[in-house]
């Protein structure tokens, strides 16, 4: 499930139980300061074909949020009963600028996808292959 998709299932629920008194908030987060993001695959997952980290890539992304802050915020939405909590406010930024114009947030992801294939030697899809556009 897509994230897209977490969050319409969210606002639907939020909109269809809140004369129950069920309240539902959805958190939209940037990159977390957590161990995973220096760790290998677990075991039984073929080992990382690539000479960099999961820090190394994300990064590229934004500056990792801290997980304690994080929960402060969400904590502090949940108070507010926000439907869709963001943090930190660079992702609260992507998110605008993804809504007002996507095809610049496709090109930062597609440019991050190039330097992630050139790390690992992939070569780049053949024109015309690419299958990572959002447009019909």
């Amino acid at each position: 499930m897509s994230k897209h998709a977490v969050v319409g299932l969210s606002l639907s629920l939020r909109g269809e139980d809140a004369d129950r008194g069920v309240k539902v908030s959805v958190v939209r987060s940037g990159v977390i300061e957590t161990p995973i993001l220096d760790k290998d695959n677990p075991p039984g997952l073929p080992p990382l074909r690539h000479n960099f980290s999961a820090r190394e890539y994300l990064e590229r992304l934004g500056k990792p949020y801290p997980a304690s802050t994080l929960a402060d915020d969400i904590l502090h939405g949940v108070g507010r009963n926000r439907a869709v909590i963001v943090a930190p406010r660079a992702a609260h930024a992507q998110r605008l600028i993804q809504r007002a114009v996507p095809r610049l947030i496709e090109r930062a992801g597609l440019k991050n996808a190039a330097w992630a294939r050139a790390a690992m030697g992939i070569a780049a899809p053949a024109a015309g292959t690419s299958t990572t556009s959002t447009r019909s």
